[in-house]
């Protein structure tokens, strides 16, 4: 079992901090908690950290969309990858969601550099390549644009928005 007592102002207290308090009628009543064996806690401990990413994923496309709070949210997608269980595709997902936010803030040079970032670790994938060459097309830069459509053609030939893209530049 494990003993949870916090302060008022959110400070964990030791148990010699808790006996001097036992006088004090306004001190709250210690919760205990029962989590069986270590096994389970790290279970529990995983599970709970699952749901704190999903909800501040949410919270943050909540800034984004419907706030258009994008410093907001771009802040908050970061701290989202800092949670232990955000794994490869959830971590690419939110990176893309970062990309975003940079993009809308016109922060085209930041964007850039992650979207190089993401290109390199995630070297495989079209959608990549193909929105790092929608911005190097914003930024009339046709040579780098021209170069990332041919790579994700190259990743895969018969994907539509690369073919389109290949058409619109011949």
């Amino acid at each position: 079992q494990i003993n949870v007592l916090e302060n008022s102002q959110g400070q964990k207290q030791t148990n010699g901090e808790k006996e001097e308090n036992e006088n004090d009628q306004s001190s709250p009543e210690i919760p205990k908690i029962n989590v069986g064996n270590h096994e389970e806690f790290s279970n529990l401990r995983y599970q709970i950290n699952q749901l704190i990413l999903e909800y501040t994923i949410d919270w943050g496309n909540f800034e984004l969309i419907t706030n258009k709070n994008i410093e907001t949210a771009k802040k908050i997608y970061i701290e989202a990858l800092e949670n232990p269980t955000c794994n490869e595709n959830k971590n690419l997902d939110i990176q893309l969601k970062i990309a975003e936010c940079l993009l809308a803030k016109n922060k085209r040079s930041e964007c850039l550099n992650l979207l190089n970032y993401l290109c390199s670790r995630w070297n495989k994938r079209c959608d990549l390549l193909l929105m790092r060459a929608r911005l190097h097309g914003k930024s009339m830069n046709t040579k780098y644009q021209y170069e990332d459509v041919k790579r994700a053609l190259e990743i895969d030939n018969n994907n539509p928005l690369a073919n389109q893209f290949y058409k619109e530049l011949q």
